[in-house]
């Protein structure tokens, strides 16, 4: 029996229920929304990398939820992303990274 590889297509159809959807070599990974101690933290760090990027002009820093696809069937939400090259999706708000991936993406490993 062969899998089927999701791609980006699959992603955008899934519903908007507060879950975390993320596609990973074409595998589908579905976690629950963070707790609130997860998401206090990630705002900090956020806040933290932003204040450096800006200050420095880097480049940008997105908070969660920012989609980031790293390939047509690899499409992670993490809780931090930055980079120096992001092309906007047109169809939406999802962001493509250059390729090769040339940034940073954090996420927190506590729930």
């Amino acid at each position: 029996m062969s899998k089927v590889a999701l791609t980006y297509r699959d992603y955008a159809a899934l519903p908007d229920d507060g879950r975390l959807y993320e596609v990973l070599d074409g595998e589908l990974f579905v976690t629950p929304a963070p707790g609130t101690r997860h998401q206090i933290i990630s705002m900090q760090l956020s806040a933290q990398l932003h204040a450096h990027v800006t200050a420095h002009r880097l480049g940008l820093i997105l908070a969660a939820p920012a989609d980031v696809i790293l390939a047509d069937t690899s499409i992670v939400q993490p809780d931090a992303a930055g980079t120096y090259e992001l092309l906007a999706r047109p169809a939406g708000s999802a962001m493509i990274a250059a390729e090769p991936f040339s940034g940073l993406a954090l996420a927190d490993i506590w729930p």
